[in-house]
């Protein structure tokens, strides 16, 4: 009988592939051109002082600054194929364990900012705290708060010319609760209230002078009565969520990011219970806990690619892949509103 436990598995991939010790001192890699793609400094197995990472047209992709017992220092930067400055994070110098990341327009102006903090023991990186965005003239475009990624209260959208717009209510990244956009006087415009991302009650409509002028009603985000209201335009609210998780089928109602990535780890979990297959370990001669590695990428129309894996013997390891090729199209993952290939790693234990 086959006992198979899978084991939580995070956002971000792990390099669970490379085995080699690295001596101490200059470290240099290079692409199959010929084109330096690394360098940097090794102590012990650990990085120190600054790594920097190259695209194989041989510009500065990326620098990291590690200290001496290997931790990171908490500077990076990041830059273009044409070598323009894209992000940069320091530490946040008011606040310990913080990190202070920028993202910057091609002409050096700030686009995004944000702080960053470590969370579940530092294992990963999350945007946590004030979130601010600007327009290309410097004005400030949006503001809230982030937790984990998530927002929380008060959603802001400014005019160009830095008046107020919108304010929509968040909770854990959907709008729930009230929401106002305003005429560039400060005037309210529309107001109304939404559940679960979908206006849901009444909408109300004023003029500039603040005189109602429009009631609609809604229910789950369906205008009702639209035989009354065949001449109204419908007002979309803009969604200010930075990046979602990709999302399992069935997992659509779980709320937030974190949530949505549980949901996706207990479905895939079962998944891979139910489908791999275990009958032919008893020709292996492997004996007790067996742990397989796997990396894959969900990718931008929500299909699981790049699939591989490490495992004590090489069946094993071409069961994995078979299991995960199997695993049904998801919602793709988007930051910034665009679709985006999201990295996971799937550890995999049974017993023989």
């Amino acid at each position: 009988m086959k006992h198979i436990v899978l084991y939580l598995f995070v956002l971000f991939a792990i390099n669970i592939f490379a085995q080699n010790k690295h001596e101490d001192g200059p470290f240099k890699e290079y692409y199959k051109n010929g084109t330096l793609k690394t360098e940097g400094t090794y102590k012990s197995d650990e990085k120190i002082g600054r790594w920097q990472y190259y695209y194989d047209n041989g510009q500065l992709e990326k620098e990291d600054v590690f200290l001496p017992n290997g931790g990171w220092s908490g500077f990076s930067r990041t830059y273009t194929l044409a070598g323009v400055l894209k992000s940069e994070t320091k530490t946040d110098p008011k606040e310990y364990g913080s990190y202070i990341e920028k993202e910057f327009f091609s002409d050096g102006s700030v686009q995004r900012e944000y702080k960053l903090k470590y969370v579940n023991e530092k294992k990963y990186l999350t945007r946590k705290g004030p979130y601010k965005e600007y327009y290309a003239n410097g004005n400030i475009k949006v503001e809230c708060m982030l937790d984990q990624g998530n927002i929380e209260g008060v959603w802001k959208h400014y005019y160009p010319t830095t008046e107020l717009e919108w304010e929509v209510n968040y909770t854990n990244n959907y709008k729930q609760g009230i929401y106002k956009q305003y005429y560039t006087d400060g005037t309210v415009q529309i107001e109304g209230t939404t559940d679960l991302d979908l206006k849901n009650g009444e909408e109300l409509r004023f003029d500039a002078v603040g005189k109602s002028i429009q009631k609609l009603k809604y229910k789950k985000g369906v205008l009702k009565n639209t035989s009354k209201n065949a001449d109204v335009i419908i007002t979309n609210i803009p969604d200010g969520v930075l990046e979602k998780v990709p999302v399992y089928p069935g997992c659509e109602t779980e709320l937030g990011n974190m949530a949505r990535r549980k949901c996706m780890s207990v479905e895939i979990s079962k998944f891979v219970a139910d489908k791999f297959n275990t009958t032919f370990a008893g020709d292996t001669n492997l004996k007790g806990a067996q742990k397989i590695y796997v990396i894959f990428k969900v990718d931008e129309t929500g299909r699981v690619i790049d699939i591989r894996s490490r495992a004590e013997h090489k069946a094993f390891e071409a069961e994995a892949i078979r299991v995960l090729a199997l695993l049904p199209k998801m919602t793709p993952g988007y930051v910034y509103g665009k679709p985006v290939k999201v990295p996971y790693t799937l550890p995999i234990v049974f017993k023989i």
